[in-house]
């Protein structure tokens, strides 16, 4: 052990020891005089208790006294104040009376649980003193005195004191002790590092340096730290230079920051005047036009749109389009598009035609041109749109569909009325024109040939008008269906001029035709143009009364040109415009000096220009009217040069009759219900066929079963019982029928009336009325086949 130590130990121990010393001898003269101060009556007392009974347990005796206790009057205290003994046994109560004699004072004996009452009302501060007495040695253990101005009871026991004396002075031995190792292994040391610290150097803790203990470890991390220090001094040294270098690269990153400022807001402020300029613009605009981010929330709507919606300047921007501005039946199957779009489910629309809901809850409808929004990463970032408001034209859009609803209903109801005008008409003028045409041919008395030619001509020109209007019926409901064959030109011009050469005979007119010496073929509908040149042959022959008709072909370039000049009446320049209108003429009125319905021309035209041509009108009154049909030269193909070739044969037969070569043996059963017709039919045919009439349906059937015919003829409406299709339908069931040409004869003759029978198993059709030659013509030309 060092010296210093040992030396240092000997001094605290004999510091120590006269401390101790000290505190016994103390005591020691204390106990004595407090002792000397209780009377030999109050010790003999006391020492009574002790010897008779309290040999056999320890007791507390309280004493309440009046006054304060201080040891130069206790025996006056005990003299005036009351003994209170806590006990339970009764024959201690004598005991005590002989110690309140002996001490002049009243002593009472009381229980535990009375005392506890008696502290409790008066309060541990009046308890003056305490005796406590044990067994042991019948010797006074401790006294409690209170001090003067006190209300704390202080232990004054003479025993109880030593002991703490000497407890104490152990105590003050290891503060000593404790002092010394913390002042020299703890404070010491620690001043010296902080000497070391505040000073930046290293000496002061050398002798620390190669220790092994916590202040050695200290003193080599100090060491590392100013070590540490030296090269992070030394670094900000350096950084030092480098933060003046970033310094002045800041200054200038500053200004630059400034002069880009300066110049985004230059360039912002021009932007938002282009803002502001673009938003006058769209705010001209007469269409709603609106921007909306990719949740469908308004970013931008023009004045147009609010005025639209019902909404003020701005009241509509940060609101969702759909949840505002749709009505319910619209908002979530647009809510559902515009999402699906925006995340690539569904392609989007350019445009859109739905309802939106105003403000105020009106219904307007809008048709939308949308453009949706995609940046360059091709995800969509919103839409813009256009809209305008269609509302009114959907409302005239509506009225023209009714309109029309009412139209077509009209139409239909007119279509139904023509159908039945046409087959109520058609079905006796086989009576009229039929025995009219056969009294011409077999009268011999002049006049009576007259009649019955008039009687002819009339019920021809009631049919041609029932015609006219039918065609113009086609015409109008865009229900015309065209027939193009390949037509030999020149001998259909032959043939139509041919039968109005009686007409222009009979008015002392001459009727010529020029022709060119190649043949001019086409492809066309046949039955429209004969139709267009028997109108416009007829017009003129009509309207001439000197001179003639003049009927000519030519080719032109890739077309071929029809002319039907005339010497006649001509036609104003003024009235050059209405020869073309329905229903009009250029004679009018109850003093219109020509027949005819006006309908003839209009038909021509729309004829001409369904085939892809074109007509046209000069005139001069009282010199005569010129019409020009210009048609296009259709090519055709090797194939069809047969019908080319057919063609040519039927125009060329200018007679309009085939031969009926040896048809006397083909037997034909005749099916008409009415009786006029059959009549009309067997003077045309009893020379020429074998005829059978049936004038129903079944008892058809039933002669087709027994008997075996080479030809049918078949009206349609067989009045009451079942159709002439449903006849058709049956005969062909029966055995050898199946081939046999079956012929529609009907006087259904409305658009599609021919067609259909033909494509429900008839093989060919004839509208009523007809007259002999066009029979025997078709019929002849089914048995041929």
């Amino acid at each position: 052990m060092p010296k210093k130590i040992q030396i240092r130990l000997i001094i605290l121990i004999l510091v120590i020891s006269f401390f101790y010393a000290i505190s016994v001898i103390y005591l020691k003269s204390k106990e004595t005089t407090f002792l000397n101060e209780i009377s030999a009556e109050q010790k003999s007392a006391l020492n009574s208790i002790i010897i008779d009974y309290l040999t056999q347990s320890k007791y507390q005796i309280d004493f309440v006294p009046e006054r304060k206790l201080n040891t130069n009057n206790l025996i006056g205290y005990l003299s005036s104040g009351k003994f209170l003994v806590k006990d339970s046994l009764l024959h201690i109560q004598s005991i005590l009376d002989q110690v309140g004699k002996s001490t002049n004072s009243e002593v009472k004996f009381i229980t535990n649980d009375e005392l506890k009452i008696i502290k409790e009302k008066t309060g541990p501060q009046h308890i003056r003193a305490i005796f406590e007495i044990e067994n042991v040695n019948g010797t006074l253990k401790q006294i409690f005195i209170a001090e003067k101005e006190s209300e704390v009871l202080i232990n004054k026991s003479i025993r109880q004191s030593r002991e703490y004396i000497d407890l104490g002075l152990i105590f003050l031995g290891l503060i000593v002790v404790l002092t010394h190792v913390i002042f020299f292994q703890f404070i010491k040391p620690l001043s010296l590092v902080i000497k070391s610290i505040r000073t930046n150097k290293l000496q002061p803790l050398q002798k620390f340096e190669n220790s092994k203990n916590e202040f050695g470890v200290l003193t080599n991390l100090i060491k590392d730290f100013f070590e540490q220090k030296k090269l992070l001094e030394e670094e900000v040294k350096v950084r030092k230079i480098t933060q003046e270098e970033l310094e002045t690269l800041n200054d200038e990153l500053e200004k630059r920051v400034v002069d880009r400022t300066e110049e985004l807001a230059v360039t912002n402020l021009e932007l938002q005047k282009e803002r502001d300029q673009t938003k006058k613009y769209l705010d001209i605009a007469g269409t709603v036009i609106a921007l909306l981010d990719r949740d469908g929330y308004i970013e931008m709507i023009n004045k147009k749109g609010d005025e639209v919606l019902g909404y003020k300047p701005g009241e509509l921007i940060g609101k969702n389009w759909h949840d505002t501005c749709l009505p319910v039946y619209e908002k979530e199957k647009q809510k559902k598009f515009f999402l699906d779009v925006i995340s690539h489910k569904q392609e989007p629309l350019n445009q859109l035609i739905i309802d939106v809901e105003t403000k105020g809850k009106e219904i307007r409808t809008l048709i939308f041109h949308i453009t949706f929004l995609m940046n360059k990463d091709k995800n969509y970032t919103g839409v813009l749109f256009s809209a305008e408001d269609i509302t009114e034209l959907k409302q005239k859009e509506k009225e023209l569909i009714e309109a029309k609803e009412k139209a077509d209903e009209s139409n239909k109801l007119k279509s139904t009325f023509l159908a039945n005008m046409s087959h109520e008409l058609r079905t006796p003028m086989i009576g009229i024109l039929g025995y009219s045409d056969l009294l011409v041919g077999e009268l011999d008395d002049e006049n009576h040939k007259r009649m019955a030619s008039a009687i002819h001509e009339s019920g021809q020109r009631l049919i041609d008008t029932l015609n006219m209007i039918l065609d113009l019926s086609r015409l109008e409901a865009n229900k015309h269906n065209i027939d193009y064959q390949v037509v030999n030109i020149n001998s259909l011009i032959k043939n139509v001029t041919f039968h109005f050469e009686a007409a222009a005979h009979k008015k002392n007119i001459f009727l010529k035709t020029s022709l060119p010496s190649i043949e001019v073929i086409s492809r066309t509908d046949p039955r429209m143009l004969r139709d267009v040149l028997n109108n416009l042959i007829n017009n003129a022959i009509k309207f001439t009364s000197k001179g003639g008709v003049f009927v000519s072909l030519e080719l032109f370039h890739r077309d071929f040109l029809v002319s039907i000049k005339d010497t006649g009446i001509g036609i104003s320049e003024e009235n050059l415009g209405l020869v073309f209108e329905e229903f009009r003429q250029v004679s009018e009125g109850l003093g219109r000096g020509f027949q005819g319905t006006g309908l003839g021309l209009t038909i021509c035209k729309k004829y001409i220009e369904l085939l892809g041509g074109q007509i046209s009108i000069k005139s001069t009154p009282g010199e005569g009217s010129e019409f020009v049909c210009q048609l296009p030269l259709f090519s055709y193909s090797a194939d069809e040069e047969a019908k080319r070739n057919e063609s040519k044969q039927i125009y060329t037969d200018t007679a309009g009759k085939i031969s009926s070569g040896s048809n006397m043996d083909k037997r034909i059963l005749i099916v008409e219900d009415d009786l006029t017709s059959r009549e009309v039919i067997n003077l045309f045919l009893k020379n020429l066929f074998k005829v059978k009439f049936a004038e129903d349906g079944i008892k058809a059937i039933e002669i087709a079963e027994k008997e075996k015919f080479d030809l049918i003829l078949m009206d349609i409406n067989l009045g009451s019982g079942i159709t002439g299709i449903e006849v058709m339908e049956r005969i062909r069931k029966i055995n050898g029928y199946k081939n046999i040409p079956i012929i529609a004869a009907t006087a259904f003759a409305m658009l599609g009336d021919r067609e259909k029978f033909l494509s429900i198993g008839f093989n060919h059709y004839i509208s009523k009325p007809y007259i002999k030659a066009q029979l025997t013509k078709l019929l002849n030309e089914a048995l041929k086949k």
